[in-house]
């Protein structure tokens, strides 16, 4: 029973599908959520972290940085962003690293909105492992080489973050973070 009932609440919390499909050749995040996927609940509370919906980059983000985010905010998006690092280092699903990358590595000033030691743990090549984030781009370029040599933007999310909100596209997001 517990096996089905681990099966099942996973697909609900964290399903590999969840984010997006290719339309058209683009790559749509659904801009409501249906469910609680944990990836979409991350990248809304990333995007707007204490609820104002037009604030995607603090008016002081450019003076005061890393201060221009409330230090709640950055506790508990990290709190959520390790839980996904954990689950999808568990499941080693390369849906889910595909996942991380377009929908959470693309969000803007992502370096600022968690802790600063999470975002070096990521990246971490002190171990005789692969660094996750490397995992994880490794899998969207084996996933999607077609639409990557094509342009990467067009893989990328769009939709939840127009430019007319947030200057910063997604691509540009990506190679930041």
């Amino acid at each position: 029973k517990r096996a089905y009932v681990s099966s099942y609440c996973r697909n609900f919390l964290i399903n590999p599908k969840a984010s997006g499909v290719v339309y058209q050749g683009r790559f749509e995040i659904s801009s409501e959520i249906v469910d609680l996927d944990l990836f979409n609940l991350l990248r809304s509370f990333l995007l707007y972290p204490s609820g104002e919906s037009a604030i995607v980059i603090p008016a002081t983000a450019e003076r005061d940085r890393e201060k221009s985010i409330p230090v709640e905010d950055r506790k508990r998006a990290d709190v959520l962003f390790r839980l996904i690092v954990d689950l999808v280092v568990e499941l080693d699903n390369s849906c889910l690293h595909c996942r991380f990358v377009t929908s959470i590595m693309t969000t803007p000033i992502l370096n600022w909105k968690i802790e600063k030691k999470t975002g070096v743990a990521i990246a971490d090549r002190s171990s005789t492992t692969i660094p996750f984030f490397l995992t994880c781009v490794s899998a969207l370029m084996r996933k999607y080489p077609s639409e990557i040599a094509a342009g990467i933007h067009q893989i990328l999310p769009t939709a939840d973050v127009p430019l007319t909100v947030c200057a910063s596209p997604p691509i540009l997001n990506l190679m930041a973070n």
